[in-house]
């Protein structure tokens, strides 16, 4: 079920009317994790969410809060129990396998969930995205909050107009998702205080795990939340507001609105109660807004008059507003979560015991022993002191995994510390050679792929934060600043490279753009960035960046034949022809020549030269016979010149394709290229293993494996105080 509402934030809350109210102790805050950019989405994913289908096996339903003068709200509520319910021999998902709090129930973890939102204009074009992921890692926890709701709260910044959105949670390891779509309205008017929404209407916090995003530039929570505290409890944005009987609809406004509100038919949408809206005497919990209530209880504390226990849609305002679900509960009943089923209600899943357990401290996790976290990260890299160095990529893995928990602020900045700290005293081992720390940026980014393969999102943050803050030491401790900036940069444009090859094509845009930052002549970031502006049809920014390459690379093929692509697509016809001609030389790759062949021959046919156009395919069979797509080409050029024999003959001569048989130069030129990745990686390579021996030693020398030089076993324990008074 898919909730939309225009310029609100609707929910309901636990509360007696006004007259009947009682303040409840003061509560805690409750527990909030924040998510982690994911650093892009796998062209498989991308493929999902356009596809325009909608369902899933995740139960789970979204709101869109727009708010007015840019930018919109996101919630998307799961149901716990729904990541872990038995599938049937279907194939669909049932019942839990198991009680979800029995400590020997077995439970997959840590559980990962992916959100990806794209936001669609009416032509298809995307105008905003968010990539995030949350990871519960804690046995016990998760089982615990399989019988209870997730609810994620982010945000996005748009320009006012007409959207779709496309949303997918994904937990990939179950494989399972769900995929909703909706389309809303940004208003062109600022209303509500700091830019809000101008109505929220709140449900109680406590039944939820409430997943954050991160502000990261965005425009700032609404009156700092959500949660957001009225002393007595705390509140979050509803999708689907169930409301006890003897309790009325809670909302608050940023200003004047609408004075009425009723109750639809949740199937035929005739309205079947309607009531003016009241000032609400508790005090509203959002700063700056007002509150106002929708009396739906009876004088008697059920329901009021014509209403009964079911399913309706909340409507404020005009006939053509927006509508909300709502489940109203018969007297006796809880106001659960939408997703749990109340006995007195018309419909809704089965209903499950339980609900979430007390929530941990708010206070954060305790600091761990510095010195000992140190010692442990010196120890993981003792493989690179050995005969296998790659296996310090795993050795690394397992000690990051093992100390940076459910990813606090603080135990993340320990683990930062720590890995801090060993690059400094392997600076003060190696005699100040800033050398030895380009292994540790090589296994940092090496870490980075791995993680990001495992959707293990937050360590792949981390690792790359690691990399770039290493690299910007190597680059200041350098003799030579210019080549640690050309060492960087290909680290850099190599993680540019994953992200492009999974399809983040916009997070593999600013790697390349920041690759060419350190180093303009850097031959992947020039390709990298090229080939990206052809794919969103900006071929002028292509062509002058493969310009630039093909005057550090003249030698290439495939350089010249994309230069003479763009420049054919851009309108500059007689230059392209010539470029494309010198890619036809027996000296080119097989492929390169088809595909020149086939752009002149498009060339000249567009022009009403078919002559030419016949000529150029027809030497494309001569010169290279085994490639098909020229024959085909020419086949269908010939058939529409009413040459119907000629093309009938060419065609019965197409081989059938075997398995096996090499992919077609369009479909070559349609992948990202990658001979410049790797040879930036070969380059960088040879580098880290001119420098390995440096770092071997000082790996040793720092776990007490080899003797330390002299004055170093003084100076070395200090060393990282030096270097971070200047880290980056």
């Amino acid at each position: 079920m898919i909730r939309v509402g225009l310029g609100l934030i609707l929910a309901s809350v636990a509360l007696p009317p006004a007259a009947e109210s009682q303040t409840p102790s003061p509560s805690p805050a409750p527990p909030i994790l924040e998510s982690v950019s994911t650093g892009g989405i796998e062209t498989r994913a991308v493929a999902l969410i356009l596809s325009g289908q909608q369902g899933g096996d995740l139960a789970s339903e979204a709101g869109v809060f727009p708010r007015p003068g840019g930018g919109v709200d996101l919630v998307l509520d799961v149901d716990g129990a729904s990541l872990f319910a038995s599938r049937d021999e279907s194939g669909a998902a049932g019942s839990l396998p198991a009680n979800p709090t029995d400590p020997s129930g077995s439970v997959p973890e840590p559980v990962i969930i992916e959100i990806y939102a794209y936001a669609l204009d009416p032509g298809g074009g995307l105008r905003g995205y968010l990539t995030e992921a949350f990871r519960l890692e804690d046995a016990a926890q998760i089982r615990a909050r399989a019988s209870g709701g997730i609810k994620f709260l982010g945000r996005m910044a748009l320009a006012p107009g007409d959207y779709s959105l496309r949303l997918l949670a994904l937990y990939r390891r179950a494989d399972r998702f769900s995929l909703l779509a909706l389309p809303f309205t940004v208003p062109g008017e600022v209303a509500g205080p700091g830019g809000g929404p101008p109505f929220l209407v709140l449900e109680a916090a406590a039944p939820w795990v409430l997943v954050r995003q991160p502000e990261r530039g965005q425009a700032p929570p609404v009156a700092g939340g959500p949660p957001w505290s009225d002393g007595a409890g705390w509140w979050v944005p509803a999708v689907h507001p169930v409301v006890a009987a003897g309790e009325d609809v809670r909302l608050v406004s940023a200003g004047e609105g609408p004075v009425t509100g009723r109750l639809l038919d949740a199937e035929d949408r005739q309205t079947v109660y309607e009531a003016q809206l009241v000032p609400d005497e508790t005090p509203s919990p959002v700063a700056g807004f007002t509150g106002l209530r929708l009396p739906v209880a009876g004088l008697t504390g059920g329901l009021a008059d014509d209403l009964e226990a079911g399913e309706y849609l909340l409507q404020l305002g005009g006939g053509e507003a927006p509508a909300l679900a709502l489940r109203l509960v018969a007297p006796g009943g809880e106001a659960r979560p939408w997703f749990v089923a109340d006995s007195a209600a018309t419909a809704g899943p089965a209903a499950r015991p339980g609900g979430l357990p007390a929530p941990p401290p708010a206070s954060g996790e305790p600091p761990g022993d510095r010195a000992g976290l140190t010692r442990a990260y010196a120890e993981a890299l003792l493989p690179l002191a050995g005969e296998r160095p790659e296996d310090a990529v795993s050795t690394l893995a397992d000690f990051e995994r093992g100390q940076i928990g459910q990813g606090s602020p603080l135990r993340r900045a320990q683990l930062a510390d720590a890995e801090d700290q060993i690059a400094a005293q392997a600076l003060v081992l190696a005699g100040g050679d800033a050398r030895v720390l380009l292994p540790l940026i090589w296994l940092h980014g090496e870490a980075y792929r791995g993680y990001h393969r495992r959707a293990e999102y937050l360590l792949a943050v981390h690792s790359r934060q690691q990399v770039l803050r290493l690299g910007e030491l190597y680059t200041k401790r350098l003799g030579d600043p210019r080549e640690a900036r050309c060492d960087l940069a290909v680290v850099v444009s190599g993680m540019a490279g994953y992200l492009q090859e999974i399809g983040a094509n916009l997070e593999a845009q600013q790697a390349f753009e920041r690759g060419l930052e350190l180093d303009g002549d850097n031959p992947a970031a020039l390709l990298g960035l090229a080939v990206i502006h052809e794919a969103y049809g900006d071929y002028d920014k292509a062509l002058e960046l493969l310009g630039r390459l093909a005057k550090l690379r003249p030698e290439s093929a495939e350089v010249r034949l994309r230069l003479g692509i763009n420049l054919r697509r851009s309108g500059a016809l007689r230059p392209a022809a010539e470029t494309l001609e010198s890619g036809l030389g027996a000296d080119r790759p097989t492929w390169v020549r088809s595909l020149a062949f086939q752009e002149l021959a498009a060339l000249e046919d567009a022009q009403g030269r078919s002559v030419e156009a016949v000529a150029w395919l027809r030497r494309a069979l001569v010169e290279i016979p085994g490639e098909q797509q020229p024959r085909l080409q020419l086949a269908s050029l010939l058939d529409r010149l009413g040459r119907p024999a000629e093309a009938t003959a060419l065609v019965e001569e197409i081989a059938v394709e075997r398995a096996g048989a090499p992919p077609t130069s369009r479909f070559r030129y349609s992948q990202w290229p990658r001979w410049a990745l790797l040879e930036g990686s070969r380059r960088l390579e040879a580098r880290v293993r001119d420098a390995m021996p440096e770092l071997a030693l000082a790996v040793l020398r720092m776990n007490r494996r080899a003797p330390l030089p002299g004055a170093a076993e003084k100076s070395v324990d200090g060393a990282a105080e030096g270097e971070k008074e200047g880290r980056p």
